[in-house]
């Protein structure tokens, strides 16, 4: 296995280049576990010991592991990191959160997750690392279906971990992710099948209700649709220009290129009528996203913003 080592500055021309933005890279993990420490997270006492009760060593997907010459032609990627077996707990369905039962699934084109409530009405929603390839089944089995489906090794396994201290850190409101196994596990019912034993990450689901404050302290939580209608209607709704501002800053220097309009949630921290709304930056999924190898590289000239370059 490759190991990180040595002097970034060791050739001149493109390989240097590639050299410093894998230092970049690792830059900002040092960075992130250097912060986890010291930034306030939304994990209770109950919820990390609940967590460490049992564990199991596995790889995110040994799959994405290649010979010299396809990392060549495919990029190195992360495709160390998510053939690296760790050792993750499993989630503990009856004690993390008070208890949690599992409601319904949800999600987009690539990933399904699955989200629970806990009983004091708190939700969460559970999101496998591993990605779907977003094609018909008429593409299955073909050139360009292998392509997408090796191109996964670009994101990184366990991306919200990354970015989760760096958020804090600058005071952009997130939910924390942890990193746990689905356990097989009989509460899961119906949906014991699909994401039993499967690897992912279990996060608060930012909503509000209308009888306590739960996510933030919010008095009120809306999505992206939603904000855009209050602000057609009424110029009482504005949005915090910095704390935005501040959240896709963020974005760019984690390199998380994937912020669509439902990737974000608006909370109203204060009853006033005019009280700006927060960004939630949540389904980070894209953090310390990297296209490396020649393929992609020669794409850009066809397709230069098909590909962003780390």
């Amino acid at each position: 296995m490759r190991q990180h080592t040595g002097v970034p500055f060791t050739f001149d021309g493109p390989m240097s280049r590639i050299s410093l933005v894998r230092t970049f890279r690792l830059g900002l993990l040092g960075i992130a576990l250097a912060l986890s420490g010291a930034a306030t997270t939304e994990l209770t006492a109950q919820e990390r010991s609940s967590a460490s009760r049992r564990d199991t060593t596995l790889a995110a997907d040994p799959r994405h592991d290649a010979s010299a010459f396809h990392r060549f032609l495919m990029g190195d990627n992360w495709r160390d990191e998510w053939a690296m077996p760790i050792t993750v707990p499993f989630l503990d369905l009856r004690s993390f959160a008070g208890g949690i039962r599992p409601t319904v699934t949800g999600g987009g084109f690539q990933t399904v997750n699955l989200r629970f409530e806990a009983a004091d009405g708190a939700q969460y929603v559970f999101r496998p690392l591993r990605k779907g390839v977003a094609l018909p089944d008429l593409y299955r089995h073909t050139i360009i279906w292998a392509l997408i489906a090796d191109g996964r090794s670009s994101l990184h396994p366990p991306a919200p971990l990354p970015g989760t201290p760096i958020l804090a850190a600058a005071g952009v409101l997130n939910p924390t992710s942890q990193l746990v196994v689905m356990p097989d596990d009989p509460l899961l019912g119906e949906f014991r099948k699909e994401f039993g034993g499967v690897l992912g990450t279990i996060e608060e689901r930012p909503v509000s209700r209308a009888d306590t404050r739960i996510f933030a302290g919010a008095v009120r939580i809306i999505d992206s649709e939603g904000l855009l209608d209050r602000i057609n209607r009424s110029p009482e709704n504005r949005i915090d220009a910095r704390a935005l501002l501040t959240a896709r800053l963020v974005d760019m220097l984690l390199n998380d290129n994937d912020r669509h309009p439902d990737q974000w949630m608006w909370a109203r921290l204060s009853a006033a009528a005019d009280a700006p709304w927060i960004p939630i930056a949540r389904d980070r999924d894209k953090v310390l996203h990297s296209e490396e190898g020649l393929v992609p590289r020669l794409a850009r000239f066809a397709k230069p913003g098909n590909i962003i370059d780390p």
